[in-house]
């Protein structure tokens, strides 16, 4: 039993990593650690045999629901993450132009704005390139 476990959660996992879809797993073995293990590796449905096609079909309306909400939540995340390091880049690149160019807050936003602009380059990239070339001029 515990190799079905064993191989069912390392499937699972593995195709998951390759791409994201709302899994529903039909099986014989109704064991709480099978289902636990299931639900570990994300599966969105756990229907024990025999299935009738009402239940299934109702099985994969809420599991498609679910994994829409999931998917949502996920790239909500990525977003706010990448949003929270892209703000840190900027703060620590305005900070640098602030010190060597003598600026206010708002005028070396400005600034960065008009040079990202101008280069036709990303806020993000422009503060990393700022901050880089700051780091090797050693201070």
């Amino acid at each position: 039993m515990f190799t079905i476990i064993y191989l069912l959660r390392t499937f699972i996992t593995d195709l998951l990593k390759s791409r994201r879809c709302p899994m529903i797993i039909i099986s014989a073995f109704a064991e709480k650690e099978m289902i636990e293990r299931a639900t570990d590796a994300g599966v969105f449905g756990y229907l024990t045999k025999p299935v009738d096609d009402k239940t299934l079909a109702a099985q994969i309306e809420v599991a498609s629901g679910r994994f829409k909400e999931a998917e949502a939540l996920r790239a909500e995340t990525v977003k706010l993450s990448q949003d929270l390091k892209t703000r840190k880049v900027m703060d620590r690149a305005k900070g640098i132009l602030m010190k060597r160019a003598h600026l206010t807050e708002e005028e070396a936003h400005r600034r960065l704005q008009v040079e990202s602009q101008k280069r036709r380059i990303g806020m993000a990239e422009l503060c990393q390139r700022i901050i880089e070339s700051d780091e090797m001029m050693g201070t």
